[in-house]
């Protein structure tokens, strides 16, 4: 693509292309980067669902500012209880006795639900090695499918 500027000078298509993406980012019409740093409250001002809200949480990382208490389940005080228990259904949590560190084979080993094991993973801090491809579901690999799909609405 080969554009010309007002003043009769070609411009090529990676230049014209770049300035266009500056005007869109200036004027909030850029489409990923757009929703970089979105709260609770602006998700659902947008019409996210609560499920998408949740993906949207997992694929930041978990910002702590979309679960401001630190229970694993973001954006409750926002999106509707029923939305939110839709979502979620009843949630174990885990035996605050358990040592740190463990698997999730080794809660498996032990007789932990995946309820348990997943609220084990959120108060460890969420670390890869419960999840080895890095999705942000826990476990998965080792604990029956249809117990991973009491909690995600995946597969």
């Amino acid at each position: 693509m080969v554009a010309i500027n007002r003043n009769g000078m070609r411009r090529s298509g990676a230049v014209v292309v770049g300035m266009l993406m500056a005007c869109a980012t200036l004027f909030g019409v850029a489409g990923r980067s757009e929703a970089a740093g979105l709260s609770c409250a602006q998700m659902k001002a947008r019409g996210y669902s609560y499920a998408k809200a949740v993906s949207y949480w997992r694929s930041q990382g978990f910002p702590a500012r979309l679960d401001a208490d630190n229970n694993g389940i973001p954006c409750e005080t926002v999106y509707s209880a029923a939305s939110v228990r839709n979502y979620w259904g009843t949630r174990a949590v885990y035996d605050e006795d358990i040592p740190s560190g463990l698997l999730c084979r080794d809660l498996l080993k032990r007789g932990y639900t995946y309820g348990e094991a997943l609220g084990y993973w959120r108060a460890e801090g969420y670390p890869s090695r419960m999840d080895a491809d890095n999705n942000g579901i826990p476990c998965e690999t080792v604990y029956p499918a249809a117990d991973v799909r009491k909690y995600y609405r995946i597969y």
